[in-house]
């Protein structure tokens, strides 16, 4: 275990995830930003506190951090790479909000009940029995704090694995193949980034959102929201999967989760 760890640390620091940007980039997305609704609400509190965990290069960090000037944010992670190119943004960019930390998750060192949310996006899958790491994360959340997980889901990265097989048979041609590569202004550098942490990966396994709902559940965690939207209470799990299948497998076939700690 502590073998395959290693290899996804220097996978990271290799490739840096989700790559290079700039500030400019950082302002776009913040009028675009995907979690909005959820940081914007009245529940997290003028200036709390966010973990994140599994921050890479820092892009999601520096976004968030835009948009809420006022809160403090604690980003972890264990590629030093990923980190030196996050707090050079941060220092050129006068980021005062951040505070960038190198720790691996399954030794992390932080104080119970310290924070108003965590945010663990694109992180777990790549951890080997990464449910003990989510129980200790939930553990650093105040009480009615917010948690906000993504995970990849198994119908979500159907087409993936299909064009990982493809990738594979052809020695990484024909990647036009992929929809962002073929659709997204990237540069080459991040259209490289996005194949390696797609098809190159050391280690990925994929979690269906009844899975994670039943971590919630052991946590003692109460479903709040979602991206794409799941109505739990209706049941429309086939719907749900149908739903990531056709939509979001040309995004990676990551799926969020939002939840309160009760």
């Amino acid at each position: 275990m502590i073998e395959k760890l290693n290899v996804v640390s220097e996978f990271y620091h290799d490739i840096q995830f989700p790559g290079h940007y700039t500030q400019e980039e950082v302002l776009r997305k913040s009028d675009d930003f995907f979690l909005s609704e959820y940081l914007k609400l009245a529940y997290l509190p003028f200036k709390g506190r966010i973990l994140e965990a599994g921050c890479g290069t820092g892009y999601t960090t520096h976004v968030i951090a835009n948009l809420r000037r006022d809160i403090k944010i604690s980003a972890v992670d264990f590629s030093q790479g990923s980190l030196e190119f996050a707090r050079n943004f941060s220092r050129i960019n006068n980021y005062k909000n951040i505070e960038f930390i190198h720790m691996n998750l399954k030794e992390i060192k932080l104080n119970e009940n310290e924070f108003d949310m965590f945010i663990c996006s694109g992180v777990l899958h790549h951890i080997e029995n990464p449910k003990p790491i989510f129980h200790n994360l939930c553990k650093l959340v105040k009480k009615n704090g917010t948690i906000i997980i993504g995970l990849y889901h198994p119908w979500g990265r159907t087409s993936v694995h299909l064009r990982q097989k493809i990738f594979k048979i052809t020695r990484g041609k024909m990647r036009w193949l992929d929809p962002r590569i073929r659709n997204e202004n990237w540069t080459d550098q991040r259209k490289n980034t996005w194949y390696r942490d797609q098809y190159e990966h050391p280690y990925e396994r994929d979690y269906s959102h009844k899975t994670l709902l039943q971590w919630f559940e052991d946590e003692n965690v109460s479903f709040f929201g979602s991206i794409p939207n799941y109505d739990p209470l209706n049941g429309h799990d086939v719907s749900y999967n149908l739903h990531m299948l056709t939509k979001y497998g040309s995004q990676g076939g990551l799926y969020i989760f939002v939840g309160k700690k009760n």
